[in-house]
């Protein structure tokens, strides 16, 4: 990228970060439940640019990591290859807010699955959290303990629950402990663990239904 066209960009990113993330009301959330095809055309209701033709995203190359301002996990690209296949179950619960383009910029969002089959043998499904995040540019307001909270009213608490592994941040931020904590003050008493966490033992239980109680 040449030196004129950084600057253009870098132009266009401080445009997007005044329409999306600057002085949003996070007293005021809006929480949203959806699928794969209602998550495009969410973006592309709230995040297309139709000036420059674009999501809104802070990268400077379009092609790789082409994320909604202030998110990681949430792929632009990938939802508009994903959105078209029928058989994913998997869905999204965000946290949005208006802004100053007089769209909805996402506060939060996780990624979970209500029927996962992590083996081809398995007697029950599980409940999957599959990924979670809170928008960069709002990190350490409690909106992570926020969108916890809220979803448990979204996932199914009468499985087995199956967390994908915490990244160095969540490590950090003891996110896996923060949602565990939650259930367990809403009545939860199923068994909850990381994927790193999976072992033998775990899979003998979750493939004999005569076991699959004795988890906890």
């Amino acid at each position: 990228m040449s030196k004129k066209d950084k600057v253009i960009r870098q132009n266009l990113i401080k445009k997007w970060e005044y329409e999306y993330i600057e002085n949003l009301d996070i007293n005021n959330i809006e929480w949203l439940n959806l699928n794969y095809k209602e998550l495009y055309e969410f973006l592309l209701d709230n995040y297309y640019d139709e000036e420059v033709q674009e999501f809104a995203n802070i990268n400077y190359d379009r092609f790789f990591d082409y994320n909604p301002i202030g998110l990681r996990y949430i792929d632009f690209g990938i939802i508009r290859y994903r959105s078209s296949i029928e058989n994913i179950n998997n869905n999204f619960l965000l946290g949005v807010c208006l802004n100053n383009k007089g769209t909805k910029t996402i506060l939060n969002d996780v990624e979970y699955n209500n029927n996962y089959m992590l083996f081809n043998n398995q007697e029950m499904p599980l409940t999957h959290i599959i990924a979670c995040e809170t928008n960069s540019y709002y990190r350490n307001m409690g909106l992570y303990k926020l969108l916890m909270a809220k979803l448990i009213s979204y996932i199914d608490l009468s499985k087995n629950i199956l967390c994908t592994n915490e990244s160095s941040m969540g490590r950090s931020y003891h996110t896996f402990k923060t949602f565990c904590n939650i259930l367990n003050e809403n009545g939860f008493n199923k068994d909850i663990r990381m994927e790193m966490d999976v072992n033998k033992e775990y899979k003998r239980l979750l493939t004999n239904k005569a076991n699959i109680l004795k988890l906890k």
